[in-house]
């Protein structure tokens, strides 16, 4: 079991200091991984050169601390655009429930619009029954006029 244990160790320290021969390439290889936004890995490395140099302690802690600026300068930019995001949701949620309560006022109106159709129409066939009605008593009239 410490064996395996012991091995594993090992494929991890190879796997950190993996491709790194020197202080040098150490270094080189952390600042890529830092420019191209890999900051893990730019610590990782940063370490590594550290192992392979202890008298360089100051100028690697001098870069990792410079990381960690850039990845809480990373964190605190992510929360702004949160909270925008959140301010924005906010503002949207707001407009919404102003739509929502202008499509009730409309729907109530259209309702209300098609009652007073509804009334008009009724209107519009009794007058057009009065109006035959009319027209049949005024003929009747007439026609006994005539006789």
């Amino acid at each position: 079991m410490s064996n395996l244990l012991l091995l594993f160790f090992c494929l991890m320290l190879f796997a950190t200091a993996k491709g790194q021969t020197s202080y040098t390439e150490a270094m080189k290889q952390g600042d890529a991984a830092f420019k191209n936004g890999q900051y893990k890995i730019a610590v990782d490395k940063y370490f590594a050169a550290e192992a392979f140099d202890p008298t360089k302690k100051d100028i690697v802690k001098q870069k990792v601390k410079l990381t960690f600026d850039k990845i809480e300068a990373l964190r605190s930019e992510a929360d702004r655009a949160l909270m925008e995001v959140q301010k924005q949701k906010q503002r949207a949620d707001s407009a919404l429930k102003e739509t929502q309560k202008q499509k009730d006022r409309a729907d109530i109106a259209l309702k209300e619009t098609q009652k007073q159709k509804d009334r008009a129409d009724s209107a519009l066939k009794e007058t057009q029954r009065q109006k035959e009605r009319a027209d049949s008593s005024f003929l009747n009239c007439r026609n006994s006029k005539k006789r």
